[in-house]
């Protein structure tokens, strides 16, 4: 359906009691609702569609997802609530000022999703093939759009591993030339994009596509991932912004103009695909951290003790976000130093069997969505971030060395 058509989330509720629950690819799975579904219950219908154990269902869940825009929603939040509070989000950290919302967009979708905190460790155990369709999916999403920035050969490669987990084996009759001249943009990163043209990127993928021939569709994925998975900056959850930088000389700039900035297990990410550029902060040399509502700032600890503590600070409306999701990494991080620690001690008890009805009462949440949830509880509403003590700062990196 065109965009201008697309029936609104609140349309889909009053005309058919039920409301789309997207994926990543644009496919989705119709749930019964009405105005007081919150997203829990819709997140434990999608994962019963999906047959997902509670087990595989922690490390998804319902986010918001409008061009400009991704959030991962309260669990407590109800399809009512999103319609008055979405706008609000929006023009609250959204960097395009120029687009101010007053109502629910019909671009808006409810996409289900990995959260913002999933160790690759856990990812890499998800052998369900639903469950990695969906790893896949989000992969190919941060390919093509440089949250991933790659060069040209691995861009190929990776567009051939995508043909043939998507068509199959090669139809040479079929699968030429002309072929891709409208989907060509799924296939090839952004950043690369003009570097060919259309008809040489349709060469260049189909031959890499040639080379997979025989190989299983789930197969072709797992290559796929494999591949991504070896960046430092996988599974970052992404920000837009703008860097500022910390000398007026042009020439001794880091980077210009618009970046992504991502924060994952490893730490944040700093990449401007134009110009093929990655700078990265582990979590264990951060010292300082900051934010407001228009920037972000973290102060990053040199491998030379002597040399003073080195500045990055980005201009984007997401910066209480950044810092949210910072917090919930470290979070993460010392739960699974206590669950370590208490394996040890329990290793001689009965297990206790896991319950896997997800849709009956809210109790049966997973402990890690429900725990997520209370962390980001205060992520959309105003508030004044001050500096992280250095003593907290120093307390959190010395538990994420102890835990490598």
């Amino acid at each position: 359906m065109p965009a201008g058509k697309r029936a609104s989330v609140q349309a889909q509720m009053e005309e058919r009691n039920s409301v789309k629950i997207y994926f990543v690819d644009g496919s989705f799975k119709s749930c019964p609702a009405n105005k007081f579904t919150t997203m829990e219950q819709l997140w434990a219908i999608a994962s019963e569609k999906l047959s997902f154990s509670v087990k595989t269902a922690t490390n998804f869940f319902i986010w918001g997802v409008e061009s400009d825009l991704e959030l991962l929603l309260y669990a407590d939040t109800t399809l009512e609530e999103i319609k008055g509070s979405w706008p609000q989000w929006m023009n609250q950290f959204s960097n395009n000022t120029k687009k101010r919302q007053k109502k629910l967009s019909t671009d808006f979708r409810l996409v289900y999703k990995p959260t913002c905190i999933v160790p690759l460790s856990i990812e890499r155990k998800l052998s369900q093939l639903e469950a990695v369709n969906i790893f896949f999916m989000e992969a190919i999403k941060n390919v093509v759009s440089s949250n991933y920035p790659c060069d040209i050969d691995t861009a190929v490669r990776l567009g051939g591993l995508q043909a043939q987990a998507i068509l199959g084996d090669r139809n040479p009759a079929q699968h030429k030339v002309g072929y891709m001249q409208k989907e060509i943009r799924r296939f090839i990163p952004e950043h690369l994009h003009a570097m060919k043209r259309t008809e040489e990127w349709e060469e260049l993928i189909f031959a890499s596509h040639e080379k997979n021939r025989g190989q299983p569709k789930n197969i072709t994925k797992m290559l796929y991932l494999q591949q991504v998975r070896q960046w430092k900056y996988y599974g970052s959850v992404f920000f837009e912004a703008t860097f500022t930088p910390s000398s007026q000389t042009f020439y001794n700039q880091e980077f210009s103009g618009i970046i992504h900035v991502g924060v994952n297990h490893d730490g944040l990410h700093f990449i401007d695909p134009k110009i093929m550029k990655v700078v990265s902060v582990e979590f264990k040399d951060v010292v300082k951290i900051s934010s407001n509502a228009f920037m972000f700032g973290v102060t990053q600890r040199q491998e030379d003790p002597a040399a003073p503590a080195r500045e990055w600070i980005v201009k984007t409306r997401a910066g209480t976000l950044i810092d949210d999701l910072i917090h919930d990494w470290f979070a993460e991080i010392r739960a699974t130093n206590n669950w370590i620690e208490e394996e040890r001690v329990r290793q001689t008890t009965p297990s206790v069997s896991e319950a896997n009805s997800l849709s009956s009462t809210a109790n049966n949440t997973p402990t890690a969505v429900r725990q997520q949830q209370d962390r980001m509880s205060t992520a959309y509403k105003p508030k004044n971030h001050a500096d992280w003590e250095m003593d907290e700062i120093e307390a959190i990196a010395a538990e994420i060395h102890h835990s490598r």
